[in-house]
């Protein structure tokens, strides 16, 4: 049985920050719509200090953290799993400073889901330090997804779609 907790973390965030100095600098950027965007979207989204702190998240991407910790137990909020591609990648920028690299990983949450995870360098113009992004794509969901497309797409009746998706 997998027990879980729930805790309330406040995170500093470097798009709300940057929003206060946009108020006082008009010329500057205004990142309100930024953050708005990264919450609309469907992967789940993390943005890391260097150190591992999470200074943003969105919903989906808190979401799917929580089903990769529910394996563990733990109540971080950037799994291990996760957090080790990005040591992965800080390591990889000392070794190999000229490129952008993207690491990609899968994973399977405690629901069953497969989930993809990529990991790559993030900078904002405002702000002298660099970011990890990390993106969680949960591929269940996408092929569901585009299942349903399909099926919606050639004109299948409800019962051919259920064809479809019937275990096999």
């Amino acid at each position: 049985m997998v027990t879980t907790s729930t805790s309330t973390t406040t995170f500093h965030s470097p798009i709300s920050s940057t929003r206060v100095q946009s108020q006082k600098n008009p010329a500057s950027p205004d990142f309100s719509l930024l953050s708005a965007v990264l919450e609309g979207f469907a992967d789940g989204i993390l943005i890391l200090a260097k150190d591992g702190t999470c200074l943003h998240s969105n919903q989906e991407g808190r979401v799917l953290c929580h089903g990769l910790n529910a394996q563990v137990q733990s109540s971080a909020i950037v799994p291990a799993c996760l957090w080790s591609m990005c040591k992965h990648l800080i390591e990889s920028r000392e070794l190999f400073p000229d490129h952008a690299l993207v690491l990609t990983q899968g994973f399977t949450d405690s629901a069953g889901h497969h989930l993809r995870a990529r990991v790559q360098w993030l900078e904002f113009p405002a702000s002298p330090e660099t970011y990890l992004l990390v993106l969680l794509e949960n591929q269940t969901r996408s092929a569901q997804s585009s299942a349903l497309l399909e099926s919606i797409q050639y004109n299948l009746t409800r019962g051919k779609r259920r064809l479809g998706t019937a275990p096999g």
